[in-house]
């Protein structure tokens, strides 16, 4: 079984307008080949697809059996809700009643939200959430204690709790979600409460494996690492692997695409980003990389399939 543990469902108020706005500014300014700001709005929508049906037809393009769909409680960062944030989960919550067979449902609340405990049980009976995913970026550290009484709940709840990590686009700030204070976290709650780095630290991925070798709480998704896959040779972007693999013992690395953002805007459609996983053992053997096919496997679905009791 394949399972993307990261992606996403989005339109004009999921999370936001102003969301969209700044992201596209930023695309100008990366990406933009002399396209103007109104230009890359207009293909924005490529990306919107609140029933599911998109990403349910690229998860069939590149061999994917399930996704787990992350709501980001963007509110509280500077970007005011058009939906409410009751209404962005029955969003989807209704793409996963259209296809419950394919879709795995992580609830998103901003710990700061004076709501945000009670919050949680009801999305657990309301929406059948199966985890929770928080976005430190928007301004607040992983190890406050508004954010503490999110992972007590959790906790009593039985759920995992995915934490974003790495850098974001303005007016978020990457120094909220560095690796550092995921330590603090898995140290207070283990072993009772599972945490997922998302993009396993990205720019401080090293760092990140470190901290899962001492911290058997803590798992990883390669969300995001399209980006080291097209900007480094072949051979390093294995290594990184290979080296996470190391550093990092046990069944806790996960697969992810972050899907839509890099998969329909500039990086690799499903089915080329699950190829460089399943084509692994093959393509690392010519750099003296090597990968078993039960790590791969464990990474490409039977890691998270146990983390999540689907196994």
């Amino acid at each position: 079984m394949i399972i993307d543990t990261h992606a996403h469902l989005f339109s004009w108020d999921i999370p936001a307008k102003p969301y969209w706005d700044m992201t596209a500014k930023v695309w100008v300014e990366l990406f933009g080949g002399g396209r103007t700001v109104e230009e890359v709005k207009g293909k924005i929508p490529r990306l919107f697809d609140t029933l599911g049906d998109k990403l349910v037809s690229d998860m069939d393009e590149g061999g994917i059996d399930k996704s787990v769909i992350l709501l980001i409680d963007y509110m509280t960062g500077g970007v005011e809700d058009s939906f409410s944030l009751e209404e962005q989960h029955r969003v989807y919550a209704r793409a996963v009643e259209r296809h419950p067979d394919r879709l795995i449902f992580f609830a998103g609340v901003d710990p700061r939200r004076p709501d945000a405990v009670d919050f949680l049980p009801r999305a657990v009976k309301e929406w059948n959430v199966k985890g929770v995913k928080l976005h430190p970026s928007v301004g607040w550290y992983p190890n406050e204690p508004c954010a503490y009484r999110v992972y007590e709940k959790c906790r009593e709840l039985g759920l995992p709790v995915l934490i974003h990590s790495g850098p974001e686009i303005p007016p978020m700030y990457q120094k909220y979600a560095d690796p550092v204070f995921f330590d603090e976290i898995a140290t207070d709650f283990f072993p009772d409460l599972k945490i997922i780095m998302a993009h396993a630290g990205m720019s401080e991925w090293e760092e990140a494996a470190l901290l899962g070798g001492s911290n058997p709480n803590l798992y990883f998704d390669f969300a995001g690492w399209q980006k080291f896959y097209i900007a480094l040779p072949e051979e390093e972007f294995y290594r990184r692997i290979r080296v996470c693999l190391n550093l990092c013992r046990g069944p806790r690395f996960f697969f992810g695409s972050d899907w839509p953002i890099l998969t329909r805007m500039r990086h690799l459609n499903h089915a080329d980003w699950t190829n460089v996983f399943k084509e692994a053992p093959e393509r690392a053997w010519k750099y003296g990389i090597e990968f078993s096919e039960e790590e791969i496997s464990g990474i490409l679905g039977g890691n998270v399939a146990k983390l999540l009791g689907l196994s």
